[in-house]
This record gives C-alpha cells, structure tokens and sequence, in this order.
C-alpha cells in the first residue's frame, strides 16, 4: 500500500491521508496551468492511456493552498498506465479535478 498526504496548505499540513494499492502510482507534476487531459499527456514522462468513461472535470475556487498538481495512475500489464484522477490547483487559486475521487480510485 501506497500511503501520502494529499497537499500542504500556508497553514501547515492537511491532515488529509490517502491511501492506495501498490499497483497505482502518485505523481507530482508541477505545472503553470492545465489547459485539458491532452496538455496533461504532452507534459508526462511516459504515455497514459485516458479512460473512455472519465468523469467530467469539478472546477471549484480552492482556498489558500499552495499550488500543486497530483496525477494517480494505474499501471496496467498491456497498456502502461491508466490516469484515475488528477488534481491542480492553478494559478488563480481554483481547484480542476478530473477523474474518480481518490477514495475510489482501488476500484
């Protein structure tokens, strides 16, 4: 099991902790601004296979949270990865999730 706080706010640390089977990998991308899933694949290291059925993304203002940018994926034996969720918190301070919430990621 893959265990990590999700983000850091000016305050201090969420005390926010997910956790995830070993199969799925947390990564931190740090990145201006997400435009769209495609500018998202452009910016990786690797090819991420995006899911037929991802959710619509949830854009919400997000408070005081430093920004970051988080990516779970899914690594599969004939597709190489599978984007579950992502979150950013942009410039402007609002929050852009796409994909399954993190609690249901193991799905």
């Amino acid at each position: 099991m893959l265990a990590y706080y999700t983000f850091e706010s000016r305050a201090g640390l969420v005390k926010r902790k997910e956790v995830l089977p070993t199969e799925y990998e947390l990564l931190w991308i740090h990145l201006p601004r997400i435009e769209d899933l495609a500018a998202l694949q452009e910016r990786l290291p690797f090819k991420v296979k995006l899911p037929r059925k991802l959710k619509a993304p949830s854009i919400h203002a997000a408070p005081d949270y430093s920004m970051f940018t988080v990516a779970v994926v899914r690594r599969e034996k004939d597709h190489g990865y599978v984007l579950k969720h992502f979150s950013c918190i942009t410039s402007s301070k609002v929050l852009v999730t796409f994909g399954e919430p993190l609690s249901e990621v193991e799905g």
